[in-house]
């Protein structure tokens, strides 16, 4: 989801545009520090800014960060539904419904049946490299 023309909010509240940009870029964080350096320069200022029109903006900006994020959120359980897909034992192959047990490593998996292997060799004691 991408802003590619924001809304004119006028001069004092370009940072709010600024804003929305950031969220369809998906730069959350940078998104809140704009707004927040907006904020303080309209505190700094001496020109006094329509409470409605300020209201406008920071609407619309957090509807947009709300649907964005929802957005996220279901690539994210997607993705998440994929890999639990693709799940298998690293060293054997077999799939979570084959085995008893599966133990998840950062980026590798190993079954119950590898795991007792892997047992054996270490009771008894040979060196397997």
């Amino acid at each position: 989801m991408e802003i590619s023309d924001p809304p004119d909010l006028g001069p004092e509240l370009l940072f709010l545009s600024e804003c929305l940009v950031a969220i369809s870029q998906q730069e959350y964080r940078n998104a809140l520090k704009i707004a927040s350096a907006g904020l303080q320069s309209l505190l700094r200022a001496e020109v006094p800014v329509d409470a409605h029109h300020l209201a406008s903006g920071f609407y619309l900006a957090v509807n947009y960060l709300e649907s964005s994020l929802e957005i996220a959120e279901k690539e994210q359980v997607r993705e998440h539904s994929q890999e639990i897909k693709q799940l298998r034992c690293s060293f054997c192959g077999k799939e979570p419904k084959e085995v008893e047990n599966m133990i998840a490593g950062p980026g590798v998996f190993i079954c119950d049946g590898c795991i007792g292997i892997c047992n054996g060799i270490l009771e008894s004691g040979r060196n397997t490299v």
